[in-house]
């Protein structure tokens, strides 16, 4: 294997591990409910940024329902990054934008 082939394995490996780290970052922030409802479109988005910087829409399944699907979805708008989410955290997160949109 030749130099610039690894070197570009490598750099893809390390970019792809940032990546993951800063949706970590992303997901622990709105799991701990460090964010703030900017739109709600509605029943099936609600928008939400974090940091006062980064956008993401997230699509709550056509309802609030808790026990209904929630998915972060990227494919309108600016937003930052796709987030993916267990179905523990989806559930809690439905909990916790329900709570802010009270």
């Amino acid at each position: 294997m030749g130099r610039n082939k690894r070197t570009k394995m490598v750099a893809k490996s390390t970019i792809e591990e940032k990546i993951k780290e800063v949706q970590n970052y992303f997901v622990n922030k709105i799991m701990a409910g460090e964010f703030e409802i900017i739109f709600k479109d509605s029943r099936f988005f609600v928008t939400i940024i974090v940091d006062s910087k980064y956008r993401f829409m997230i699509w709550t399944a056509n309802s609030y329902d808790p026990s209904s699907y929630l998915h972060p979805y990227d494919g309108i708008g600016k937003y930052f990054m796709q987030l993916e989410f267990s179905d523990d955290q989806a559930a809690s997160l439905k909990e916790i934008i329900k709570t802010k949109l009270s």
